[in-house]
């Protein structure tokens, strides 16, 4: 099996904790209480040859206060979700700030998704999707624009996400490795092809700082 820690940074009240909450139990708050300091849920997923993948996903606070206790965890990070509210010009500027925390911490190819949340809000719209996807062009991130209120392009995101992990794990696997461990025909790759599957398991802990 493999186990892969997600996290979910940007500013507050962008909707990590619904975005998460929609992929997890398929339900949506209007309003969720900002998170304190961070909170953490597990779901194991299934690959289409049947391996299972443990996603172990970290909801971060986006207060400023807070932000030393997520950038120190960071440093387990596999992938990032990187999200601003569309309807929330700050939370758009603040993208480049956590941009350049993120590259403090962690290397230039490091898998991360930029997001667009709230789309669904087109009449609050503030911040053009052109915008969001010249930020991610720049940086060379996907990007996405989501709802959790209407799940547009929830599990899209975990799936792309999740596909550029493996991929970069797979490229800094020694090719001995590769060859010896893979029962397919795919020249000695593995396969990281996977289907999102409902979940065998989920957890739900919170750490206070």
């Amino acid at each position: 099996s493999v186990k892969l820690n997600i996290f979910f940074l940007g500013d507050s009240k962008v909707g990590k904790t619904s975005f998460l909450t929609k992929y997890v139990k398929n339900s949506f708050k209007e309003d969720n209480l900002p998170t304190i300091g961070i909170d953490f849920v597990i779901k194991k997923i299934e690959s289409e040859n049947g391996k299972e993948i443990t996603l172990k996903f970290f909801d971060t606070a986006g207060q400023e206060n807070y932000r030393a206790l997520s950038f120190n965890l960071l440093k387990s990070a596999d992938g990032i979700f990187l999200m601003y509210d569309i309807t929330n010009i700050k939370t758009f500027d603040e993208i480049n700030t956590w941009i350049k925390s993120i590259k403090n911490i962690k290397e230039d190819n490091f898998p991360i998704v930029l997001i667009g949340n709230k789309c669904d809000l087109k009449e609050n719209r503030i911040v053009d999707k052109e915008e969001g996807q010249k930020i991610a062009q720049d940086n060379g991130f996907p990007f996405l624009e989501t709802s959790c209120k209407e799940g547009t392009n929830i599990e899209e995101a975990i799936k792309i996400l999740v596909s550029k992990i493996l991929e970069k794990k797979n490229a800094e696997s020694p090719k001995e490795n590769e060859e010896g461990k893979t029962g397919n025909n795919n020249n000695g790759k593995k396969d990281q092809s996977f289907q999102l599957s409902k979940g065998k398991k989920n957890q739900k802990k919170k750490k206070c700082c």
